[in-house]
């Protein structure tokens, strides 16, 4: 069975999205590295404590910012995305 719970992925079941590349872990947050089912590139799912963000990134620096934005700023925060683009 395939799941986003970070608990069981970490336990060695299948990621929903994709196969898993390595867990990130910095601090309270992890990012789930994947190699995506639909594109050619990994992507990058971002949880904060055992908390999903319902997000995919395509890098580990976006996957970062944006669990910090979620986590201290709530679900429609814009914070990540005004970020990446200020130091793009």
């Amino acid at each position: 069975m395939k799941t986003t719970n970070l608990k069981a992925i970490k336990n060695g079941e299948e990621f929903t999205w994709g196969e898993v590349v390595k867990i990130h872990e910095i601090g309270i947050y992890s990012i789930v590295e994947y190699e995506s089912q639909f594109h050619k590139k990994n992507i990058f799912h971002p949880y904060a404590g055992e908390r999903d963000l319902l997000h995919g990134c395509y890098s580990l620096e976006e996957a970062i910012v944006t669990a910090i934005a979620i986590n201290k700023d709530g679900a429609n925060s814009q914070a990540a995305h005004f970020f990446m683009k200020m130091i793009s």
